[in-house]
């Protein structure tokens, strides 16, 4: 079956760049200046590459980089350095695997080498995952992390964390590290990029993600984003401030969106549907939560994710996917104007911790989980020994939340989700949302047809 990318079938159809006869760059070393990948070319990362501290990449619109299936290629874009993938509507930035490019119409690959990159805008989905690294990006921004020796639970701008899926090449390498002490911290742009059969299992929950994101400040721009057949989560933020929009993430094998350790910006226009990218265990090739969120590393740490979700389309997997929304560790999210169908677990899926020595709600004084669902924004928490006060130089606070309480779904649409189990942890929490009028108009609305 032939498809096309969802995200930009979505916006627009994706034109073909005059990328014919594109020479295939091996990329072999890490990028210590400013380098820019121009559309004439098709790079294949030949091994894990590092942008450097004090180094740009620019990447060109309409510029594909096809790494080569089993060698294991992958970007990461280190702490001090940036990154500008400018794709556009018609001309996207396309990370991808060189057995995708071989199903674009007109693609000419051998031995691995694109000889010519054909039609970028076909392409035939297939069962696939894994298939080269991902793309990585690692900041300067307040994150709360427990496992590194010297971090402390409360804001620090010395805490640090070591990046899942990255692997220290020598000892005291900082290239793999994020975090820090600066919310407003910029590491580029990304925009109108594609990510397609990526991940790599290093170990027992040590995975690359399709789009990793640790640490990122609010400088950054991230938006117009697909991600599609990853074999671990789709995207998966650590701690940070920045914000994201329009995100489509499809057919991964764990979580859609992934959250830890204390992020603090907004999320809206998302497009999540869950399936799976290789016939495996739930977690490794199938889809498990929509979307999973963790309040901090531990539940008493800080910052702690506080954030709001607006305008998202959340399809779940009626057959065996978890929960619409995960909650663990003292997660404080809003939900609002979503929509959310053919869930195959609950709605909100009450997990208390993430299995890590997480501690989760209401350890060490702070709110329960059935109390951050009554306390309003306006009063806030009770104060606690680890709160940031006076928040430190370079710490945003939690600006993503104004109103309403600190955890809720709000204004939203449920319709044909897991009749069983689907909506008796939000009933009890108070967020049935209207739930049986919507589906009585939706039956309405059917029988009129």
């Amino acid at each position: 079956m032939k498809v096309r990318s969802l995200l930009f079938s979505l916006t627009a159809c994706v034109a073909a760049a005059s990328t014919a006869q594109a020479a295939d760059v091996f990329v072999t070393s890490d990028i210590a200046v400013a380098t820019t990948w121009t559309a004439n070319n098709t790079y294949n990362l030949r091994n894990q590459i590092y942008v450097l501290p004090g180094a740009t990449l620019t990447i060109e619109p309409g510029t594909t980089i096809a790494s080569e299936t089993g060698i294991g290629g992958s970007l990461a874009v280190t702490r001090g350095a940036k990154i500008f993938s400018m794709g556009t509507k018609h001309q996207p930035v396309i990370f991808t695997s060189t057995d995708d490019v071989a199903t674009w119409d007109g693609s000419v690959v051998v031995g691995g080498s694109t000889v010519d990159q054909g039609d970028r805008k076909t392409g035939t989905w297939r069962e696939g995952a894994n298939e080269w690294g991902n793309l990585t990006l690692m900041g300067r921004a307040y994150i709360s992390e427990d496992k590194t020796g010297g971090n402390v639970a409360t804001c620090a701008a010395t805490n640090v964390g070591t990046m899942e899926g990255l692997i220290a090449a020598f000892p005291g390498d900082t290239r793999i590290l994020y975090g820090g002490g600066d919310d407003d911290d910029c590491s580029g742009t990304i925009q109108y990029t594609s990510i397609r059969y990526a991940g790599r299992v290093i170990g027992l929950n040590n995975e690359l993600n399709g789009l990793s994101l640790g640490g990122i400040g609010r400088g950054t721009d991230i938006h117009h984003i697909e991600i599609m057949n990853n074999v671990d989560d789709g995207i998966e933020i650590w701690g940070g401030a920045f914000n994201l929009k329009y995100f489509s993430i499809w057919n991964v094998g764990d979580d859609s969106l992934d959250i830890d350790q204390g992020w603090r910006g907004k999320g809206q226009f998302g497009l999540i549907v869950q399936g799976y990218s290789i016939p495996a265990s739930q977690g490794s090739g199938v889809g498990d939560n929509c979307i999973e969120i963790d309040g901090a590393e531990d539940s008493d740490y800080q910052p702690v994710t506080t954030t709001t979700l607006y305008n998202l389309t959340v399809i779940g997997q009626p057959l065996g996917g978890d929960g619409g929304t995960t909650w663990r560790d003292n997660a404080r999210v809003q939900y609002r104007n979503s929509i959310f169908m053919d869930l195959g677990d609950q709605l909100v899926r009450f997990d208390n911790s993430d299995g890590d020595c997480g501690s989760g709600y209401g350890h060490n004084g702070t709110l329960s989980w059935a109390a951050t669902w009554t306390t309003t924004v306006a009063a806030g928490p009770p104060a606690h020994a680890n709160d940031c006060v006076p928040p430190p130089a370079g710490f945003a606070g939690y600006p993503a939340q104004t109103t309403g309480r600190l955890a809720e779904i709000r204004d939203s649409v449920f319709f044909n989700n897991n009749a069983g189990s689907a909506y008796t942890e939000a009933t009890a929490r108070g967020e049935d949302g209207g739930r049986a009028v919507v589906q009585h108009l939706i039956e309405e609305f059917q029988a009129d047809l």
